[in-house]
């Protein structure tokens, strides 16, 4: 993980943005909550790719909504 994966999770974690696994049969999807509410792309992951997925989505969310 690089500087900017963990300025964005610092900021999510400060924005109320959290995301986390949720196990469906052998694999994983990826959940999104804010605020309270939750929602995900349905996509699935595996066990080895889900966690990488995660810092990506943290910095995906940063660079598109820190300005707002």
């Amino acid at each position: 993980m690089t500087e900017d994966h963990y300025k964005a999770f610092k900021w999510a974690t400060d924005n109320n943005i959290r995301i986390y696994p949720k196990i469906k049969g052998k694999n994983f999807i990826l959940i999104l909550e804010r605020n309270g509410k939750t929602e995900t792309s349905g996509k699935e992951y595996s066990k080895k790719d889900y966690q990488e997925v995660i810092w990506e989505f943290y910095l995906t969310l940063y660079n598109k909504l820190r300005n707002e």
